[in-house]
């Protein structure tokens, strides 16, 4: 299972059609198509049903998103993680200062 299926499931569920959710990823709509079959059968069970012209949840689907929903919460909190690691400057410098500070410093026991 990948991030990308996770999100064409996602955004499925939450824009109300494989349509929207290429719209939002900026992908064919037959990809998502593909994607959420491939996802289907990767986890063993069908999550989607058709009613109508619209995909819905199945009992188990429902179960699936919500741990699809956190699994993506999880991935984007460790990536902002990650980036403020990136945004903190490391590493040593070399601080010049003029020689008397260094008689203010000595330890004088």
């Amino acid at each position: 299972m990948d991030r990308n299926q996770l999100l064409a499931f996602y955004y499925t569920i939450t824009l109300g059609s494989t349509g929207q959710a290429a719209d939002k990823l900026g992908v064919k709509a037959s990809t998502i198509s593909k994607l959420l079959k491939s996802l289907e059968k990767e986890v063993g069970h069908q999550i989607l049903t058709k009613k109508g012209r619209n995909l819905v949840l199945t009992e188990k689907g429902k179960i699936f998103f919500e741990t699809s929903k956190n699994i993506l919460d999880q991935y984007d909190l460790s990536i902002k993680k990650m980036q403020r690691l990136s945004d903190r400057m490391e590493g040593a410098f070399t601080l010049s200062l003029p020689p008397f500070i260094s008689s203010l410093c000595n330890d004088k026991n």
